[in-house]
């Protein structure tokens, strides 16, 4: 008898304990779910950050930030495609989601369609006047174009904003010399150096001395 009530028991004790399981997933929120995909991410469990992002999405079709996010986490994956794809929705639920769009652009720069990654980062740039990082990384993407004056503009345009990004002063240097401009592209290239950028000696030894 004893035996029996203690089986019956357990098996209540299961049951309840997975109607409590299924409850609580009910009633998680997308936002829920959105801040356990962030916290995957920063743990680097990327596929897990990814079912989560998804179950956020599920909930709320709407939210762009999580479609951004799982772009973000699909970036990291190599999944260029799908991150473009993530990013493409993000916009679409919010026009002037400028991050979005950088984003997008990284991940087009990464399939080489330079051509895209600029008019991305032209958009982002567009809502954000003040967004360095879009300017540099359009540099790079009109340097890879060869369309060197307009990555010079882009590269003053970061040191304009950040006066120490010493990444911006090798890049435009490189874009000088590309364009057999004497004046000013070892200029760029000792700034860089002063500013720890660790590419710039190998280069200035190539090209300045």
């Amino acid at each position: 008898m004893f035996f029996k009530l203690s089986s019956i028991m357990k098996s209540a004790l299961y049951l309840f304990l997975t109607l409590g399981s299924f409850l609580n997933a009910l009633c998680q929120t997308s936002e829920d779910y959105f801040n356990k995909g962030l916290e995957k991410y920063r743990h680097r469990d990327y596929s897990g950050a990814i079912q989560d992002y998804s179950k956020a999405i599920e909930i709320d079709s709407n939210n762009a930030t999580a479609y951004n996010n799982r772009g973000h986490t699909k970036y990291q994956l190599q999944d260029f495609t799908g991150a473009i794809e993530d990013y493409s929705r993000a916009i679409a639920i919010n026009p002037k989601y400028s991050t979005a769009y950088k984003s997008r652009g990284d991940a087009k720069s990464q399939i080489l369609d330079y051509k895209g990654s600029v008019e991305d980062y032209t958009a982002a740039i567009n809502l954000n006047p003040m967004y360095s990082i879009a300017y540099k990384n359009r540099g790079q993407a009109k340097n890879e174009l060869q369309d060197y004056t307009g990555a010079i503009g882009d590269f003053t345009k970061v040191i304009e904003l950040s006066p120490k990004d010493g990444g911006a002063y090798y890049s435009r240097g490189v874009a000088k010399i590309a364009m057999d401009q004497k004046d000013g592209d070892c200029l760029d290239l000792y700034a860089a150096k002063k500013l720890g950028y660790s590419r710039a000696e190998a280069k200035i030894k190539q090209h300045c001395n």
